[in-house]
């Protein structure tokens, strides 16, 4: 674990937090799109290792999107067609050896309603939870939902309030305590985030 984190900036938590209005909620893991995303991350290493590779290698056929745009930062994808389309965008941070450390996914989880999933690695303190700041704002503190082989996932409902700080903003960190009581701060870039949060929220 802390081999993984390599590279990865340490922070302070702010002293002045205000409150992050997440509903705790099961992942939604029915959901096609996170489904059809991990198989098409699977079968496409190039994509899993960073979000600037623009390259399809060999996908397979079974899991290739029907819509792939890159915007900003994020990696739009849709899978299907039609009414039995999902949609959703993706963003990888990888350490200087490209190893994944975190993964973070725009999806709906109802009609209404936008949610940012973040896939953390196995190793984690999960009682501690995932710390979400933006542009140095500390707006609360995440549980994990459920461990995987692919990792430990949060997932964070936005209300409007919290979708437009994360509109505003330019990045966000997520802090997770790793090892010996070792906080741990990745970034998120927003950049791109207002469109890709859109396309999702347009996309039925």
């Amino acid at each position: 674990m802390t081999d993984m984190m390599t590279s990865i900036k340490k922070i302070t938590m702010p002293s002045t937090p205000t409150l992050l209005n997440a509903q705790r909620m099961k992942v939604y893991l029915a959901i096609v799109f996170v489904m059809m995303l991990a198989l098409y991350l699977h079968v496409n290493p190039a994509h899993a290792q960073t979000q600037n590779d623009a390259a399809q290698n060999n996908p397979s056929q079974g899991a290739r999107p029907s819509v792939e745009e890159q915007i900003g930062d994020w990696r739009f994808l849709c899978f299907g067609e039609g009414l039995e389309r999902d949609c959703g965008a993706i963003q990888i941070q990888v350490n200087e050896k490209k190893q994944r450390v975190m993964e973070a996914r725009i999806i709906r989880v109802n009609k209404d309603q936008i949610g940012l999933l973040v896939i953390l690695p196995l190793g984690v303190r999960l009682q501690a939870g995932v710390a979400v700041a933006v542009d140095g704002t500390y707006l609360g503190t995440l549980q994990y939902n459920v461990c995987t082989q692919d990792g430990c996932q949060a997932l964070a409902v936005l209300n409007e309030q919290n979708a437009e700080i994360f509109r505003k903003g330019s990045q966000a960190v997520l802090t997770i305590v790793a090892g010996k009581n070792n906080k741990v701060g990745v970034p998120l870039s927003l950049k791109g985030f207002t469109k890709s949060e859109s396309r999702v929220r347009t996309s039925l």
